[in-house]
């Protein structure tokens, strides 16, 4: 294993210096950092979604009102 260091509080550590618990720990940390960085992901992806539903509604909202189709007026087609 090559010599990975850690930090905790601004001092390094080698994890080749953890027990074999430790390590456990050590990978279970990991771990837990990057099923984080997946939901954070996630999130963004719903929130994204979660806007165009509002846009959509808006531009339904705006067409019932006044009866102009905005996707249509500025499709591309």
């Amino acid at each position: 294993m090559s010599d990975e260091q850690f930090s905790i509080d601004g001092v390094e550590y080698s994890v080749t210096a953890l027990s074999d618990k430790g390590l456990v720990v050590y990978r279970l940390l990991q771990f837990s950092k990057v099923r984080a960085r997946e939901i954070e992901n996630q999130q963004a992806i719903f929130n994204k979604a979660k806007n165009a539903y509002i846009s959509d509604l808006n531009a339904e909202i705006v067409q019932g009102k006044s009866g102009v189709n905005l996707s249509e007026l500025f499709s591309d087609d």
